[in-house]
């Protein structure tokens, strides 16, 4: 079973990266570490001229973050959370390729 939440294409010199986490695409804390993973990778790859994020399916884009994995959160374990959260929004924002995001529904 192949349980891989962010899919990776290839068209060209363009990576589609497709973040597949249903119902509602959410960014869950596995999904963020491989996302970021994916996104170093292909930081390193000169083949690689821009990013293309979309979400599967056709409701939602993304859907935000995953709650019910918010609900065991104790002070300490939310405050790492939000730190991950930031390097991985910062790590889209500040990537030295462009990154344009296919929104194909809620977000």
């Amino acid at each position: 079973m192949d349980d891989e939440k962010v899919k990776m294409e290839y068209e060209e010199k363009i990576a589609v990266l497709t973040i597949d986490s249903p119902p509602a695409n959410a960014i869950s804390p596995e999904v963020r570490e491989e996302f970021l993973d994916k996104l170093h990778g292909l930081a390193q790859n000169e083949n690689i001229w821009t990013i293309i994020i979309t979400g599967s399916g056709d409701k939602f884009f993304v859907g935000g973050a995953d709650i019910p994995k918010l609900l065991d959160l104790d002070q300490k374990s939310g405050l790492e959370r939000v730190k991950k959260a930031r390097e991985f929004y910062s790590g889209i924002a500040h990537f030295e390729k462009p990154v344009i995001a296919a929104i194909n529904g809620y977000v």
